[in-house]
């Protein structure tokens, strides 16, 4: 679970980035 909420929480950052 913690992972998979990492993964999640990677793809928001790059959205916020993009």
């Amino acid at each position: 679970a913690c992972e998979v909420w990492k993964e999640i929480k990677f793809e928001f950052d790059t959205i916020d980035t993009l």
